[in-house]
């Protein structure tokens, strides 16, 4: 059992209703996650993107780690949101864009030629 104030990244923030209990800070969460795969997309961006991918790989693959990274914090967030199927509707949205982004980066990536050696 955790006890409550023991984790180093719970906060007590006052919610609308001006009612401060500890929390968990999920969309401060989700931002640094993000930004951290934002700076990885830039950094792979000013390499020339990923060696051997065809084009607009990058951008597949980081649009599949952001709903990733909505997947992993969507469980924890406390706010009300409309269900889906009995779960919460961003992660069933976060799961579907998922699966979208990983049979697309698949197909692009072996249904693609790949490129040729110029001829001497």
């Amino acid at each position: 059992v955790v006890e409550p104030g023991s984790l180093p990244i719970a906060v007590y923030w006052p919610d609308e209703y001006g009612v401060s209990q500890l929390r968990w800070p999920t969309q401060v969460l989700a931002l640094l996650l993000i930004g951290v795969a934002f700076g990885w997309w830039v950094w792979q961006l000013r390499r020339g993107g990923l060696r051997g991918w065809p084009p607009g790989s990058l951008t597949l693959i980081m649009i599949g780690i952001v709903a990733a990274i909505g997947l992993v914090v969507g469980p924890v967030r406390g706010d009300d949101i409309a269900p889906l199927a009995g779960l919460r509707s961003d992660m069933v949205l976060n799961s579907g864009m998922l699966i979208l982004t990983i049979v697309a980066v698949a197909a692009l990536r072996w249904l693609t030629p790949a490129p040729q050696p110029d001829a001497p």
